[in-house]
């Protein structure tokens, strides 16, 4: 019979089919591999609009699959480009059941392009995504079933359009704050936008949940903009607007001239549109009653 290292070969002894009173199919295999460049057409008509990925599998292998003795480990390796312009690549290793396995698995996405996938995000977002590419580092290991991982997201040109103005509204008591606000905050001055997303669950049921690493992300920029007493300000006006507000720089009275505490405040909000520039910030000037009378008492009028 075939050895181990013959390409898509199934070692003598191997099942096809469960014999009669089996509790299932058992499969063993020392190596299976596609060779040629096979082409992989998806169409999922149970979303709308329909999702169409063609796929170029360069290389696909499993080594060591053996359904009765789980606690080997299975090496799996997948290189694939979809729709001529995105390439994944997936290594690692997983052993034990379903589950509780064990596993270890790198993934990386390059080039993503967002839009295609527009109707599963959203399914679970309420947000359509009309523009961006997409690039992602995956690591994620498991011990008896239990996940640990990162999922590294860089996405640029990105652009959203929630799905209803009751979308809209939920997004923006989620997050805290009008998602044009959230988002003009993640992009940075090249219109990249950057996240980790940890990866936790089970693996028969993993967990990875956005909300915390967005407001980890906004966090870190005010962070390195802005004092903590400021930020707590800042997040604690949202309870009563649909925006962050700034305390107020305070002048003299009756005096156009910024006092150092001013300066510095000034100095801050440059600094994060410079860094942030599709921010947009509205000032509002307010006129006291020691302004009044400085002003007075200075013999001006206005």
């Amino acid at each position: 019979g075939p050895d181990d290292s013959d390409v898509a070969s199934i070692p003598q002894g191997a099942s096809t089919s469960a014999p009669t009173g089996a509790a299932g199919l058992s499969v063993r295999l020392g190596r299976l591999a596609l060779t040629g460049i096979p082409v992989v057409r998806f169409r999922d008509e149970l979303i709308t609009p329909n999702v169409e990925i063609d796929s170029v599998i360069r290389k696909l292998q499993i080594e060591n699959l053996d359904t009765e003795n789980t606690d080997q480990r299975t090496q799996l390796t997948l290189i694939a480009q979809l729709d001529e312009r995105t390439d994944v690549e997936l290594a690692g290793w997983v052993s034990g059941s379903m589950k509780n396995a064990d596993l270890d698995v790198t993934a990386e996405v390059a080039n993503l392009h967002l839009p295609t996938y527009s109707p599963y995000f959203a399914e679970f977002s309420g947000l359509h995504l009309k523009s961006g590419r997409l690039d992602a580092t995956t690591k994620v290991q498991a011990a008896q079933g239990n996940l640990q991982g990162e999922i590294q997201l860089s996405l640029a040109d990105s652009g959203f359009r929630p799905s209803s103005k009751a979308d809209t509204q939920g997004i923006t008591e989620n997050e805290g704050m009008p998602l044009e606000t959230a988002i003009d905050l993640l992009k940075d001055a090249d219109g990249r936008i950057a996240l980790s997303l940890p990866i936790t669950g089970r693996v028969s049921n993993p967990d990875v949940d956005f909300r915390p690493a967005i407001n980890k992300a906004i966090g870190t920029v005010l962070q390195m903009i802005f004092p903590p007493t400021l930020i707590a300000s800042m997040l604690a006006s949202l309870a009563d607007s649909s925006s962050p507000a700034f305390v107020s720089i305070e002048f003299s009275p009756g005096s156009a001239e910024l006092n150092q505490a001013g300066k510095s405040a000034a100095d801050s909000l440059a600094r994060l549109l410079s860094e942030r520039p599709e921010l947009s910030l509205t000032l509002c000037g307010r006129l006291t009653a020691q302004d009044r009378s400085a002003v007075t008492s200075a013999g001006k009028t206005y």
